[in-house]
Order: C-alpha cells, then sequence, then structure tokens
C-alpha cells in the first residue's frame, strides 16, 4: 500500500466507469483515480478567491450588485444594466460573490444565468445589516 493513501468507497457503478477509464488509458485502477483527482484539483475555483475581510465585500461595485439584487434576481445582463459597470466587470464581481455563498447562481438553458440573493449565508446578513444602516440611518 502507498504512503498518505486514502482508501475510498465507491458505488459499484463509479468503480465500473473508474475501471473503463483506466483500461482505456493503460492504467491500474489506483493510478487512474489518483490522476483524474489531480484534473480536478487543477481546475478548482476554491484557489482563485483567497477568504476576503467584510470590508472587501462593501466596494462600490459590489454594493450596487447588492441593492440590484435586493429588489429581486436577474440575469447577468440585467444586473450590469442597472450597476452601470462593464458586463465583464459585473461577471467578475458575482463569481467572487457566488464563490463567497453572498449569491447564488441558478442557471436556465445552457446561456441564461440568475443571480439572487443567498439569503441563508450569515455573510449576506451581515453585509445586508450593514448597508441597511449607511443608507437608512
Amino acid at each position: 500500500m502507498l504512503d498518505n493513501a486514502h482508501m475510498v468507497n465507491l458505488n459499484p457503478e463509479t468503480r465500473a466507469n473508474l475501471k473503463q477509464w483506466a483500461v482505456l488509458h493503460d492504467q491500474t485502477i489506483e493510478e487512474a483515480a489518483e490522476c483524474i483527482i489531480k484534473q480536478f484539483l487543477q481546475h478548482q475555483d476554491f484557489y482563485k478567491y483567497p477568504r476576503k475581510e467584510l470590508e472587501h465585500y462593501l466596494c462600490e461595485k459590489k454594493v450596487k450588485i447588492y441593492r440590484a439584487l435586493s429588489i429581486s434576481g436577474m440575469n447577468l445582463g440585467q444586473i450590469s444594466k442597472r450597476t452601470g459597470d462593464k458586463y465583464e466587470t459585473t461577471k467578475t464581481n458575482l463569481e467572487e460573490l457566488c464563490f463567497a455563498g453572498v449569491v447564488v447562481e441558478k442557471p436556465y438553458g445552457t446561456r441564461i444565468r440568475f443571480f439572487s440573493l443567498n439569503m441563508d449565508n450569515p455573510l449576506t446578513e451581515r453585509i445586508l445589516k450593514i448597508l441597511d444602516l449607511w443608507y437608512n440611518p
């Protein structure tokens, strides 16, 4: 057995798929699993956005997004128009907010993405309380 190895129980269907992939690539099941896990970890967004302080989420462009989404959920183009920011800037900020769990993305079909505030996240509640005090003293 390998050092630092972990045992994972796979359901029969996943194990069969892994075995088929291993045979196709002329590898053992263990080598195939290691290769797949490495590929998966290379493409994860959790390396992209480190944890930020609360102040980071209160910048002007993100505040515009919160205000737009507090009225109702909307798609990326609508948020961009409502905030007056460029589409790419809005997209980048929304991706970061989705990663933080402040905003929830719901895809509709292959092209439309609908965004709304995640009211179950404590960070969202804190941000909205601060903004409420800020705009309604």
